[in-house]
């Protein structure tokens, strides 16, 4: 990912409340990917750091598990067989916790035409493949950590 691509991810980010971890528990995270071995890796490293994983492939699984696993993001392909990523976002959103998600899509599709529909479709951030790790990390904890007691 370039370093412009970098900076874009994080601008204007407003951050929805769900799924933080505000009573302790770890912030949960669903991971939509049609590709087993990329959504597969992507959960791994995000439980090695410190969040509860959920991946799933494919949108139906995604709309379900919006209700059933209640995540405060979800990182969500674009270019899936069936349902895309964008038809997906529609179909979180119209559900009853879904304007609260924080949608953010990885997916390989990084034109301008694609921030755009993205950034329509309700998504806080677009974030191209492969990710660097460093920024996901960064954004994570912007949208997910509650800041510590002083």
């Amino acid at each position: 990912m370039s370093a412009k691509n970098d900076d874009r991810a994080l601008q204007g980010v407003s951050p929805h409340s769900a799924g933080s971890a505000s009573n302790g528990s770890k912030p949960r995270i669903l991971i939509v990917d049609d590709n087993a071995d990329a959504g597969n890796s992507l959960g791994r490293l995000l439980t090695l750091l410190d969040y509860q994983t959920l991946v799933v492939h494919d949108g139906p699984s995604a709309i379900r598990e919006v209700e059933q696993f209640t995540p405060g993001v979800v990182l969500l392909d674009l270019g899936m067989p069936g349902m895309d990523g964008l038809q997906t976002a529609e179909r979180i959103r119209a559900l009853p916790t879904g304007p609260s998600v924080n949608l953010i899509a990885v997916t390989g599709w990084g034109q301008e035409r694609d921030r755009q529909r993205t950034e329509a479709a309700g998504f806080i951030a677009h974030l191209t493949k492969p990710v660097n790790t460093d920024q996901l990390e960064a954004l994570l904890k912007q949208l997910l950590r509650q800041p510590k007691p002083a």
